[in-house]
């Protein structure tokens, strides 16, 4: 759980500093440069900065998938095995 923990973090914090952060900003400056309906035109959203930073984002997406989400998963097809698996104690009320 601390890897999946510490995968999570590290991975979206990498997606925020390399792609929403920077792609944040470059939309703000379109914004108040030309407008709010420029900046959401299909034309501008393809343009190459945007596109450089959409793979820009690739490692810390990995980092999220593979030391975040695999783990979690992994943890939490264990945890339901185990409880399947250990017998069940009398004395419950219903």
């Amino acid at each position: 759980m601390q890897v999946s923990f510490r995968g999570l973090n590290i991975g979206l914090g990498l997606m925020m500093v390399t792609n929403l952060i920077p792609g944040g900003i470059v939309l703000l400056a379109d914004v108040l440069r030309n407008g709010y309906w420029h900046a959401l035109r299909p034309e501008f959203l393809q343009h190459g900065i945007l596109r450089a930073l959409e793979w820009a984002c690739l490692p810390g997406d990995m980092i999220f998938i593979w030391s975040g989400v695999v783990p979690l998963l992994w943890a939490v097809g264990r945890t339901y095995l185990l409880m399947r698996a250990r017998p069940r104690t009398g004395g419950g009320t219903r």
